[in-house]
C-alpha cells in the first residue's frame, strides 16, 4: 500500500491558527445606541392614591393650615364602605379625629344606588367676612324671636315660652332622614333591594337656630356662598327641607356674589349684585311635599324697600301653633311675625366688609411699653415627639399628593369640577317636575 507522506513544516510556513479554546475572552457587546428620546413618565401613570387617602391626606393638610384655599369646597367620590373606612382610620390618630370631629364641616350624599358612589364635601374654614356676617345675621334673627315672644305672650304663654327655647345652633352638624320620593326611581330602588346605603345624608350648615324640646332638627337654617356657582343654594334649600320631611321650617340663603376664582374671598372684587333667597315647606297641587320658593335671588344692597319677614311658623312646629287662635287681620298677621329688612341686611355686609383692611396682616404694634419680654411654657418631650411625628406625616402627605397623578389633575380642573358638582341634578324626579315631593306618609 502506497503511504502519503507530508512535507516537512519550515521556519518560514505560516503556523496555524489557534483554536478558540486558545483565545481570551472576549469584552462585553457594548448597548445599542438608538436616536429615540427616554420614555417619560406622565402625570397620569405616577401611582394614584385611594380616594380614602387622597381625602386623608386632604384633612391632614387642612389641620396643618398648609391645603391652599381656591374654592369653597372640595368634592370626592366614596362609596359606602370608603366613607366607613375614611372614619376607622380617622379614628386611629387621636390628635387628627378630635380635630376633625371638632373643626371639620363636611357634607354626604350615600350612593343612591348598589354600586354607585356617593359624594363627600369637604367645606373650606370660614372666612372673617363670612363669619362676621353670619355673627350678626345670628343676632338679628335672635332679637326678632325675642320681640315675637313678648307680642304672642299677649295670646298664649306656652307658644311664647316654646319661642324663648329657640338658641343658636351654630354649624351643627347633622344626619337627615331622606324620604321615599313620589314617583321617583328611589321607591323601585327600595323594592328591587338595589340600595345597600348604611349611612345618612349629612349637612354642616353655616348657622341653625334649634329648639331641641320640639324638634330633633334646625327649624331655621343659613347657608351662605361666595357664588351660586360652587354652592347651589336652591338644591341645597331642598336637601333640608324635603329631607327632614318639614321639620327645618325656613331656609335662608346668602349669596354674595364673590368671584369664587379669588384664593381669598375675602379681598376678592364683586362680580355681581348680592342675593338673597329663602325657602320654606309647601304642597303641590297633589298635596306631596315639597320645598316652596318664597324670595328667589333678591339683590338687597341697594334695595329701598323689601326685606325678609320671619313668621311664628317658621320656628315651632306645626302641633304646638295649635292653641293659638286663628288670625283676621293683617295687623294680627303681622304680630306675629317679625321683618329683617333689605336695608338692615346690607348695613350688616358692609360693616363686615370694611372690617377686613382693618385686620393685622403685619406683626402687632407692642402696646404694653417697649422692651416688654414674653415667655411660654417649655413643651413637654412627649409633646415634642407627638409634634414631631405629625410633621412627619404632614410632610409625607404633601409629597404623595405631589406624586399623585390624579389630584395633579384634580388640581388643574378644579373650578369645572366644582360647577359640575354645584349643577349635578341629585333626584331623578328633578327631570321631570320643579319641586322634589315627599310621598304621603312617609
Amino acid at each position: 500500500m502506497r503511504r502519503t507522506t507530508h512535507p516537512p513544516v519550515s521556519a518560514s510556513s505560516t503556523p496555524p491558527k489557534p483554536s478558540a479554546a486558545d483565545l481570551p475572552p472576549s469584552p462585553p457587546l457594548s448597548p445599542k445606541t438608538s436616536s429615540a428620546p427616554p420614555v417619560q413618565t406622565s402625570p397620569s401613570r405616577r401611582p394614584r392614591l385611594s380616594a380614602v387617602d387622597r381625602l386623608l391626606h386632604t384633612i391632614r393638610l387642612l389641620k396643618a393650615g398648609r391645603l391652599e384655599r381656591e374654592e369653597e369646597y372640595l368634592l370626592f367620590r366614596l362609596s359606602e364602605d370608603e366613607y366607613s373606612s375614611l372614619h376607622i382610620r380617622l379614628e386611629q390618630d387621636d390628635s387628627l379625629w378630635a380635630w376633625y370631629e371638632d373643626k371639620v364641616r363636611c357634607d354626604w350624599d350615600p350612593p343612591a344606588e348598589k354600586g354607585k358612589r356617593g359624594r363627600y364635601t369637604l367645606r373650606m374654614p370660614p372666612t372673617a367676612l363670612h363669619e362676621w356676617l353670619i355673627a350678626d345675621v345670628e343676632d338679628a334673627v335672635t332679637d326678632g324671636i325675642e320681640q315675637l315672644a313678648d307680642r304672642v305672650e299677649k295670646e298664649d304663654e306656652i307658644v311664647a315660652k316654646a319661642l324663648r327655647q329657640v338658641r343658636k345652633g351654630r354649624s351643627t352638624t347633622m344626619e337627615l332622614q331622606r324620604p321615599v320620593l313620589e314617583n321617583s326611581s328611589q321607591e323601585e330602588s327600595a323594592e328591587e333591594g338595589k340600595s345597600t346605603s348604611k349611612s345618612k345624608p349629612q349637612r354642616s350648615p353655616d348657622a341653625t337656630f334649634i329648639n331641641p324640646e320640639v324638634s330633633r332638627w334646625p327649624c331655621v337654617v343659613v347657608e351662605v356662598a361666595y357664588s351660586q356657582r360652587t354652592k347651589n343654594l336652591s338644591h341645597l334649600a331642598e336637601d333640608y327641607v324635603v329631607d327632614s320631611q318639614h321639620e327645618i321650617r325656613c331656609v335662608l340663603g346668602l349669596d354674595l356674589a364673590y368671584d369664587s376664582k379669588k384664593k381669598k374671598p375675602d379681598r376678592a372684587e364683586k362680580k355681581q349684585q348680592p342675593t338673597v333667597s329663602l325657602w320654606r315647606p309647601g304642597f303641590d297641587e297633589d298635596g306631596a311635599g315639597i320645598c316652596r320658593t318664597d324670595i328667589d335671588a333678591a339683590q338687597f344692597q341697594d334695595a329701598t324697600s323689601g326685606g325678609l319677614t320671619f313668621h311664628v311658623s317658621d320656628f315651632l312646629p306645626p302641633s304646638t301653633l295649635e292653641c293659638l287662635p286663628a288670625t283676621t287681620t293683617v295687623e294680627e298677621e303681622q304680630a306675629r311675625s317679625f321683618t329683617i329688612t333689605f336695608s338692615d341686611l346690607a348695613a350688616m355686609l358692609s360693616k363686615a366688609e370694611e372690617k377686613i383692611p382693618a385686620m393685622p396682616h403685619t406683626t402687632p404694634s407692642n402696646t404694653s411699653g417697649k422692651g416688654q419680654k414674653f415667655r411660654k411654657r417649655k413643651r413637654t418631650p412627649e409633646k415634642e415627639a407627638s409634634d414631631e411625628n405629625e410633621e412627619a406625616a404632614v410632610r409625607r402627605a404633601e409629597k404623595e399628593l405631589k406624586e399623585d397623578g390624579e389630584w395633579r389633575a384634580r388640581v388643574r380642573r378644579r373650578a369645572d369640577v366644582g360647577q359640575e358638582a354645584g349643577l349635578e341634578r341629585r333626584r331623578s324626579l328633578r327631570r321631570r317636575v320643579s319641586g322634589r315631593a315627599v310621598a304621603e306618609g312617609s
